[in-house]
Order: C-alpha cells, then structure tokens, then sequence
C-alpha cells in the first residue's frame, strides 16, 4: 500500500511539473524530409532526392518559401522550386491510432502518400548523386580558392550559440572539380545519406591537412 501511494505520489508530481513547464501535445504528428530538387529526364519534370530513397515526387504543398541566402519571398507567394534547390519537406497531421505515418510509394518516381505541410528552400546551386566509387556533391562556396583539386576534405556541422559550435561529419572526399565558386568533390565516404542531408543547411568545408 505505501509503495502504491508512493508511485502515485511520483506521478501527481510529474504531471504537476509538465504543467508548470507548458509541456503538452496539441494533436499533430509531423515529420520532416530533406533532398534535392532535379531535374529527370525520364518523367520530363523536377522531382525531389530523398536520401536512402531516391526521386520522389514533389509533393503538393500549401507554402513554399525560399530561406536561402537570407532572401525571402513575399509571404503571400509561393516560392517556385529550381532545379538545385536543397529542400526541407514538412509534414503536419493529427494524431490517430490507426495513422501510418508519412510513407513513400511507388516505383520510379515513389510519391509521399500526403500532401505536405510546407516546402522551404534552404540553399540552392546543390547536386548529389550515386557514383560507382561513392557519391559525386557539388555546391557553391564563397571561398573556393582556398581549395585546390585533390585536397582531401571534410565536412563540418555548425549549430549552437552563434552557430559557434560544430561537430566533423562522417563525410570525407576529394575535390575533384573546382570552376569559380562551384566546387565538385567526390565522396568516398558517407556513413549515412541522411544523416548528412540533415546536416546539409549548417555545413562548411574544411581541408584536410596532413
């Protein structure tokens, strides 16, 4: 009996301190995907690379909105996607018993089973893709001379205060291509596709110095 009313005690005062801390569920679910918008030559249209996926359609959207560069569209136009946009993909949706989740269906291009909350661009100018020997990435860098081709780099997160704190990514390479700003690096390794594609928006090269 005392260890009952002991454990009760424990949960009254839980629930009390979730109440003063504001904590409580307002009835959705979301998720969130990222890729890049490309071009297929197969279907004729954009469609969107989802990492450990592959193309998908772009699914319909309420909003779109450019975050690249600190541009913004106005709020009441929706941002029209390009090829090389890195995207984020929301999805919002009440909380059911019998609701699956989010899913991607389909051959070639899989489709999102729903349509998506919103679609926000976050940098433009990206390409990713398969290669036989790892990934090929290119990307805009404001500082590309500071690379020469064959320097073996690699891929730091930024985030925290100030975006002060950061942290390696498993994803090394070597530059294989650089032309102005646009630097091409081929990827011999990358621990997860998703991982880094989350990553994506607060990465910075770094060379490797040995």
């Amino acid at each position: 009996m005392k260890q009952a009313k002991r454990i009760a005690l424990i949960l009254l005062s839980a629930l009390c301190l979730l109440t003063m801390l504001g904590c409580h569920s307002d009835g959705y679910r979301r998720e969130q995907y990222y890729g890049v918008i490309r071009f297929s030559s197969e279907v004729g249209r954009l469609v969107v690379y989802i990492p450990d996926v592959g193309e998908v359609e772009i699914p319909q959207s309420e909003h779109c909105y450019a975050g690249f560069d600190g541009y913004e569209e106005n709020e009441n136009d929706a941002y029209v996607l390009k090829d090389g946009d890195f995207v984020s993909i929301g999805f919002k949706y009440k909380r059911s018993f019998d609701d699956h989740g989010v899913r991607i269906e389909g051959a070639y291009p899989a489709k999102f089973d729903r349509s998506a909350n919103t679609i926000e661009a976050l940098k433009e100018n990206i390409t990713f893709e398969k290669t036989d020997g790892g990934y090929r990435f290119s990307f805009i860098d404001a500082e590309a001379e500071r690379f020469c081709v064959t320097d073996a780099i690699y891929f730091v997160s930024h985030g925290g205060e100030n975006g002060k704190a950061f942290r390696r990514l498993a994803a090394e390479g070597t530059v294989a291509e650089i032309t102005g700003k646009r630097i091409t690096v081929h990827l011999r390794s990358l621990s997860s596709e998703t991982d880094f594609f989350k990553n994506l928006p607060s990465i910075t090269a770094e060379r490797e110095w040995n």
